[in-house]
């Protein structure tokens, strides 16, 4: 219930991050960027949650998305590796991401000043 909790809460600061973009009538579409570990140190955590995070994107957007907006998620399993987190960051901004999930302290660490 937390998890849906703060899921639903990460996807009210996106809606109101997309004050900062502007989307045409064609494009109502929110890009999240996941960072999963299904493989690696933390696996453990990114087998159950990572689906239990697409599951709710996909009931959320199976009542109408957010204000109208379908919600993609873009997913990059990093192994529980600083670089590839910080590979999947600069992907994530390149595809026009609105939000980023991270966990791990070694990942929040490296990506704090870039967030």
């Amino acid at each position: 219930m937390r998890l849906i909790h703060r899921l639903g809460s990460l996807t009210a600061v996106a809606v109101m991050a997309l004050g900062a973009q502007s989307a045409s009538a064609q494009d109502k579409e929110i890009v999240f960027g996941l960072h999963c570990d299904r493989t690696g140190a933390t696996q453990n955590v990114g087998t159950i949650l990572c689906p239990a995070y697409h599951d709710y994107i996909a009931l959320v957007n199976s009542k109408g998305g957010v204000e109208g907006y379908k919600i993609k998620v873009i997913e990059i399993d990093n192994e529980y590796k600083v670089p590839p987190a910080m590979e999947a960051h600069e992907r994530f901004k390149k595809d026009g991401a609105v939000l980023e999930g991270i966990y791990g302290t070694p990942h929040t660490a490296a990506l704090t000043k870039k967030l």
